[in-house]
């Protein structure tokens, strides 16, 4: 009996803990990730997935977090001689109604620059998302190597 109520015990206290989805109006912002710091290097990198599950489209404004200086919206583009860059969006990322929008090495993703403490494998990084319409939400972004050419990190591939 003592086993059986340690084993609930632990799930309730642990099943949140492994729920890695957060919620603001008709978004859900699935799995959100930084990669861990690299060195000395004073940035990181964030991922996640936010499917619009609603009939009206959206608009990721900005992003900010009390872990870190300053926190941007990037993309990678394809520069001259076929080299890729990064570079900021200028005006948000739209998510659009009934479709997901994937933030993910190559693409679309968050850069976290001068985190107030060292970032490593398994910490969280609290990060506010602004959207035009369904407001703040702040999420925890686990710290995880992302892996090469693991799309949807474990939940399998989304629509885009």
């Amino acid at each position: 009996m003592r086993a059986l109520f340690a084993a609930v015990a632990a799930l309730v206290f642990v099943a949140p803990a492994l729920a890695h989805d957060f919620k603001a109006g008709a978004l859900v912002i699935d799995h959100p990730t930084v990669s861990p710091q690299r060195g000395q290097v004073p940035v990181v990198a964030g991922y996640m997935d936010i499917r619009n599950t609603g009939r009206t489209a959206d608009r990721l404004l900005s992003a900010s977090s009390p872990d870190a200086g300053r926190v941007e919206i990037h993309t990678h583009e394809r520069g001259p001689g076929g080299v890729m860059r990064m570079r900021p969006v200028a005006g948000g990322v739209a998510i659009p109604a009934g479709r997901t929008i994937s933030f993910r090495p190559g693409g679309l993703h968050l850069m976290v620059f001068d985190p107030k403490e060292r970032v490593d494998e398994g910490d969280v990084v609290e990060v506010t998302l602004v959207f035009e319409k369904a407001g703040r939400v702040t999420v925890g972004a686990v710290a995880e190597t992302p892996q090469p050419g693991r799309q949807g990190h474990g939940h399998g591939a989304h629509a885009h």
